[in-house]
């Protein structure tokens, strides 16, 4: 049974009305999962400010992640309520809800600085769970937090036994641009990496930087033999945007 099966066939008010009178949290969840699913991304604005301030932490993920999602859709004027909820998300006891809202936050043209702190104490938390340093990370980067910051961050995951973490620094120093040179060495290591993934994902990030530097070229011809063909591809597409 799917999360939809027991609302098949339910209105929106119906939802509504679940969402309203029900006790049970997991019941709410699925109402609103099933609300979400009916309602275009704008029309779903009311729901998600209800869903954000409930007092079940699933539910208010749940609601942070939909606004990240439906982000460019928004008004001005549903931003600036959505913003309210998001900040008081972010002081939630909850490390998943506090992390939804910061990834809420930075597709918004919010002040990214409100969630560095937020997300450097996540990545650094020894309690934070393995799956999720990978989108906290890249969260963090698109948030253009602190260099000093980052790069203890990228220096310390880069070496980490879990291949999509990993990836998720390759991906992350691609995120920050031009800002990402910096951290050229990371990627050319990385390009070297025991995994396909994490060496495509390089050579796509070392297009991103835009350092036309010599080892990068080099680096980069050289990845255009990978035995991966994928990886090999995406290393010639980065040649030819570097060199054009």
């Amino acid at each position: 049974m799917t999360q939809l099966d027991r609302f098949d066939g339910m209105t929106v008010d119906e939802l509504r009305d679940r969402m309203k009178t029900t006790t049970t949290p997991e019941t709410r969840f699925r109402a609103m999962v099933g609300l979400c699913a009916l309602l275009d991304q704008e029309a779903a604005h009311a729901d998600l400010l209800e869903a954000m301030g409930d007092a079940d932490a699933s539910l208010v993920a749940y609601a942070c992640k939909q606004v990240a999602r439906r982000s460019s859709v928004f008004s001005e004027e549903q931003a600036a309520e959505l913003k309210g909820r998001l900040e008081a998300c972010l002081q939630h006891e909850d490390p998943d809800v506090k992390f939804e809202a910061a990834r809420a936050w930075v597709h918004f043209p919010f002040d990214a600085r409100v969630v560095h702190r937020l997300l450097h104490e996540l990545l650094n938390d020894s309690e934070t769970q393995p799956l999720m340093l990978g989108p906290v990370l890249k969260t963090f980067a698109k948030a253009h937090g602190p260099v000093d910051q980052l790069k203890v961050s990228f220096k310390l995951l880069a070496d980490h036994e879990k291949e999509d973490l990993r990836e998720a620094v390759a991906e992350s120093i691609g995120l920050l641009g031009s800002e990402g040179r910096p951290f050229a060495s990371i990627l050319l290591k990385l390009l070297d990496d025991e995994d396909p993934f994490v060496r495509e994902r390089a050579a796509h990030s070392l297009a991103l930087i835009g350092s036309q530097a010599a080892e990068i070229v080099e680096a980069l011809k050289a990845a255009t033999q990978d035995e991966d063909e994928g990886c090999a591809e995406e290393a010639r597409k980065s040649l030819e945007q570097l060199l054009k």
